[in-house]
C-alpha cells in the first residue's frame, strides 16, 4: 500500500510547474506564486534571493505549498 501512495504522490508532483509558497515568521505571513520542479518525492521551489520568504525560512523551514489542483 505504501508503494501505491508513494507513486500517487510522485504522479501528482510531476506535472507541477508553479506553486503558492506560504511561510510565517520574522517577515510576517508571506504567500507568493513561485516556479518549482519535482524530482520524485522532492519538490524544489525556486525562491528569489530578495524574497521575504528567506527571512521566514531561516529560522523555521516549515512551509505550506499549494497548487490549483491540490
Amino acid at each position: 500500500m505504501l508503494d501505491y501512495l508513494r507513486q500517487r504522490v510522485i504522479d501528482l508532483l510531476g506535472p507541477v510547474q508553479v506553486v503558492t509558497l506560504s511561510t510565517c515568521g520574522r517577515a510576517g505571513i508571506q504567500a507568493q506564486v513561485l516556479p518549482c520542479e519535482a524530482h520524485g518525492l522532492h519538490l524544489y521551489v525556486l525562491v528569489p534571493l530578495t524574497s521575504e520568504h528567506l527571512y521566514n525560512l531561516e529560522l523555521d523551514p516549515e512551509a505550506v505549498v499549494t497548487t490549483g489542483e491540490w
